[in-house]
């Protein structure tokens, strides 16, 4: 909540991580493995931390490619067409990048099923359905709920969706440039002085 700057970002994340465990038992089930311990259950973990990163890479996405496409004046809701074009881009951006980390992690577990050692070799089937379940749902789901959050719930205290849509925002003109968001502590001391210290030649 504290990064995406929204609680109801972080809840809807929440759920669709919680969400991917379920379903993949049930793909586990019907692949008829029965064995599931408490090695299993430690998978929570492990698609918490997968699937917070992939939430993380989506919505800072977003967040660029709305700066880069359609700087505002006055904040508020983009029409349909310009959110479309945030959207889409940000799909294409990120889409393979979460692809990337997610494939290669899934192999990665698959590669237990060389093990002689069966709860390992479930676990790895497990984690492996989990991850990828985990990749589908942040597609899919992930940007329908960035689009409720910026129609609704974007710069409201409440993390309650509201009856009212936002305000229509106010494009900024050509050529205009448009005051960047506050930079935090760790942002401002990374730009002012990690990255000049390690630019400098020995």
């Amino acid at each position: 909540a504290c990064h995406l700057k929204s609680t109801f970002l972080a809840s809807c994340g929440m759920f669709q991580i919680m969400m991917s465990l379920p379903i993949a038992c049930i793909f586990y089930r019907l692949f008829q493995i029965d064995y599931f311990e408490f090695l299993h259950v430690l998978i929570v973990y492990l698609v918490l931390g997968i699937g917070a990163d992939d939430i993380f890479v989506l919505a800072d996405t977003f967040r660029h490619v709305s700066e880069d496409i359609a700087p505002v004046e006055s904040e508020g809701v983009y029409e349909g067409r310009v959110l479309h074009r945030i959207i889409r881009k940000t799909f294409i951006r990120t889409a393979s990048a979460i692809f990337n980390t997610s494939f290669t992690t899934a192999v990665a577990f698959l590669s237990c099923s060389i093990s002689k050692v069966m709860p390992m070799r479930t676990c790895g089937w497990y984690a492996a359905l989990c991850i990828v379940l985990n990749y589908i749902l942040t597609i899919t789901f992930t940007p329908a709920y960035i689009a409720i959050w910026h129609y609704r719930i974007q710069g409201k205290r409440c993390c309650c969706p509201g009856w009212r849509m936002r305000p229509p925002a106010q494009l900024a003109r050509i050529g205009t440039t448009t005051p960047g968001e506050k930079k935090g502590f760790i942002e401002a001391a990374l730009e002012n002085y990690y990255i000049p210290m390690m630019q400098k030649k020995v």
